[in-house]
């Protein structure tokens, strides 16, 4: 039980990890329930929590769009509701703004190529990092 509460209190973690990891310890079905029930009850395991700290930290550290979060979340088995609060946390300002940044960034590195191809790799490369195509289009329009 300590080694299970060490691993939760370290960094957020999804019910998926968590028994993950509990299996990777040989529990069994019943014990991993109970373990989990204790965890939720107890503050450790907490889904919105894991949520709002995964769509965070992508966004602000690796520049995600909403898309490519959700599909992390999901991939995670994360409630729909838990990623849908959590996206929506996420300033549109700011999201545009970031999205504004990586564009410049990527822009820099294609001078040589022809205006219309750099267009459609610039849109190609941020559908990639999981932007919507309407944000997309609204900020290379404003460029």
């Amino acid at each position: 039980m300590a080694k299970i509460l060490r691993y939760c209190a370290y960094q957020e973690r999804s019910l998926k990890e968590v028994r993950e990891k509990l299996r990777a310890l040989d529990c069994g079905w019943e014990e991993i329930e109970s373990i989990i029930k204790n965890l939720t009850e107890n503050g450790y395991i907490n889904e919105a929590r894991y949520a709002n700290a995964i769509a965070g930290g992508k966004f602000r550290q690796k520049k995600w769009g909403k898309r490519k979060i959700v599909a992390a979340l999901k991939g995670k088995n994360v409630d729909s509701r838990y990623i849908q609060n959590a996206v929506e946390g996420i300033e549109p300002e700011e999201y545009e703004k970031t999205l504004k940044q990586l564009l410049d960034k990527k822009a820099a590195t294609l001078k040589a190529i022809q205006p219309r191809e750099a267009k459609q790799r610039l849109i190609k490369y941020a559908l990639s990092k999981g932007y919507e195509m309407d944000v997309i289009m609204k900020v290379i329009r404003e460029e």
